[in-house]
């Protein structure tokens, strides 16, 4: 991982911080979900105005500037604030401004390192880097829930953590906007040539009438027919794959993550979530190593396969073992697989996503992925008051998921192209077919 890639990915370090202590002081431990629904949505909201003055800019422009790293030195100012505010003890406030930062570098910091990137499998492991780094904010807050046995002293420590890391990364982006000012380190080209040729012609952002007109001179200049239109399938695919990465999420499902941290908790006697975390970050460190030989479809389905079959075995042996220590097997086979699936959904996302509007798909599955979340916390804990058998309510959730997760693997393998160069797979969607005549980009 390059240096500027590098440090958009850490950027999302405190994002990470700021869900997880969300996660385990007031999603789990309150029992008024609907008031907890305000402070999360400031990070979808955040992150669709900000999609929309990205998405601006580049259709004024008609081409992209990659100026994420301002926009992440701004969301590190809204980390301080909510650090001043965490020391402070006004947590609501502080959750505000955390989640609009999360907003912002959740948007900049995926985008940033799928377009800089010089080939697929830099792509594929600049976005699985950046989730290894929020995924670690994460576990540093259930490290914190864990060890710390009041909340006011959580709310000083993580306050402190969020300053710190903050103050920290906000240094590096400005002396790194030094260092590309003297010329000894330009963060704005891509390494996909490919990508620069169309970005310096303004062909990124034009609408399909237009990118057909262009191949169509081409056509032209040959006097053959080196490319052919069909019909276009972009809309569909983007649909298809914003639905699969809805299943990212239900990793830190109320029911499904707490009963994996009380199984874990049985075998480690402390620290349950923070065993259960660093399985799952640990898949996302597996990811991020097979992605270099493999793509994220084969993955995906791979991965995939193997979570359905063990939540059948979470659902099938519930009764018998979940008090067992033969059930933590399952649960680390689980929440490993779910670790190696993190990222896996939004890599595909960002290749299926025009560059036009690239931003704005984004922004729409971030905030499905939170609603999901909510939903989910909210009907878990509202159905629990009225029912006496809590088992049954679980199995349900586990069956849904496990036909989510199939009908997820089905979506990847019939709408996911194969991983390529971004330019070909927009081109592919748009229903633009390069023939085997093989035409020189240089002489357009």
């Amino acid at each position: 991982m390059s240096l500027n890639k590098a440090l958009v990915a850490v950027s999302v370090f405190p994002g990470g911080i700021i869900f997880g202590f969300y996660l385990f002081y007031h999603l789990f431990a309150s029992d008024d979900v609907i008031k907890l629904l305000w402070p999360l949505i400031s990070a979808p909201v955040c992150a669709v105005i900000i999609s929309c003055l990205i998405t601006i800019k580049k259709r004024i422009q008609e081409k992209y500037t990659f100026d994420n790293l301002y926009y992440n030195s701004v969301a590190c100012g809204f980390y301080i604030v909510s650090g001043l505010f965490f020391l402070r003890h006004s947590l609501d406030i502080a959750l505000y401004f955390g989640f609009a930062g999360s907003g912002i570098t959740y948007i900049s910091s995926i985008t940033y390192c799928g377009y800089i990137a010089a080939n697929t499998k830099e792509r594929h492991r600049g976005v699985a880097g950046v989730y290894l780094f929020h995924f670690t904010g994460i576990v540093v807050a259930s490290a914190l829930h864990v060890y710390l046995l009041t909340n006011d002293e959580a709310e000083t420590k993580c306050g402190l953590v969020m300053l710190g890391s903050s103050i920290f990364i906000l240094g590096i982006l400005i002396s790194n906007q030094i260092l590309n000012y003297c010329g000894l380190n330009n963060y704005r080209t891509s390494g996909d040539n490919l990508w620069n040729y169309y970005n310096a012609r303004n062909w990124l952002y034009k609408n399909r009438p237009d990118t057909m007109a262009i191949h169509q001179r081409m056509d032209n200049r040959y006097r053959q027919p080196t490319f052919a239109i069909v019909k276009s399938k972009e809309s569909v695919t983007i649909f298809f794959i914003v639905l699969v990465s809805i299943t990212n999420f239900m990793m830190f499902c109320h029911v499904t993550f707490e009963l994996g941290s009380a199984v874990f908790l049985t075998v480690f006697k402390s620290g349950g979530s923070c065993w259960l975390l660093l399985v799952a970050e640990a898949g996302i460190i597996l990811s991020l190593s097979l992605q270099t030989c493999l793509g994220p479809k084969t993955i995906y389905t791979i991965f995939g396969i193997i979570k359905c079959a063990v939540l059948v075995c979470l659902l099938l042996f519930f009764d018998s073992y979940s008090q067992s220590n033969a059930y933590v097997i399952y649960f680390f086979v689980c929440f490993l697989c779910m670790g190696v699936l993190y990222p896996l959904s939004n890599t595909m996302l960002l290749e299926v996503a025009n560059p036009r509007n690239c931003e704005i798909v984004f922004s729409v599955a971030y905030l499905t992925q939170l609603l999901v979340l909510f939903i989910v916390a909210f009907f878990s804990k509202r159905y629990s008051e009225y029912v006496s058998d809590f088992r049954s309510f679980i199995k349900i959730l586990y069956i849904a998921y496990i036909v989510m997760s199939l009908l997820a693997i089905v979506i990847v393998q019939i709408f996911s192209p194969i991983s390529g160069s971004l330019i070909e797979i927009r081109n592919y969607l748009l229903g633009i077919r390069k023939s085997k005549t093989i035409v020189s980009f240089r002489d357009v």
